[in-house]
């Protein structure tokens, strides 16, 4: 009954309303779990209407749920082929765990496999995710993104690639910006 009245409240597509649905759904964490994950590949498909409301249902629903089992990676793989740019972007930052501060809580070759497969998209958006996604995953993985971002340094946008060094201090932060503007 309760996911009856949450499936109410993000069908309206109401920031007030979606943003109230997913602080409830934050706080019943026994709903977070695979059980549900048809429901919420619903929402992702059918409910989100801005960059905002994505980056809301995966910090509070889909987080949790895609951390808690392996076996969901499959559903990010789906939504990165997604024609919808928000569903796309929802890939991307439901690998980002909602901390103090936002780390990558993910398996680290499964995460660059969907930067790598959407890191040249064409909405402004998805890039964006593609950028924070690497920034959070310097928390978690600093060596191994730094070896990322420099043998990619020519592959990845430019905008891609300066949100990505966002957490990268100086002077290593600077070393990289110069490679890519050699």
């Amino acid at each position: 009954a309760f996911l009856k009245v949450c499936n109410y409240l993000i069908s309206k597509k109401d920031m007030k309303f979606f943003t109230l649905m997913t602080l409830f759904m934050k706080k019943r964490k026994s709903l977070l779990t695979k059980k549900h994950i048809k429901t919420f590949d619903y929402w992702v498909n059918h409910y989100l209407f801005g960059w905002w409301s994505v980056d809301q249902l995966c910090y509070r629903v889909l987080s949790p749920v895609i951390e808690s089992d392996p076996s969901l990676y499959s559903y990010l793989l789906k939504w990165s082929d997604s024609k919808n740019y928000l569903v796309r972007r929802a890939c991307l930052v439901s690998m980002i765990k909602p901390k103090r501060k936002l780390i990558i809580h993910y398996d680290y070759d499964k995460m660059i496999i969907l930067v790598d497969k959407l890191k040249n998209d064409k909405e402004y958006y998805v890039k964006k995710g593609v950028g924070w996604v690497l920034k959070c995953s310097y928390l978690s993985y600093p060596i191994k993104t730094e070896k990322y971002l420099r043998d990619n340094v020519m592959n990845l946008d430019r905008g891609i690639f300066r949100y990505a060094l966002e957490h990268i201090e100086n002077p290593l932060r600077k070393e990289l910006l110069g490679l890519k503007y050699k």
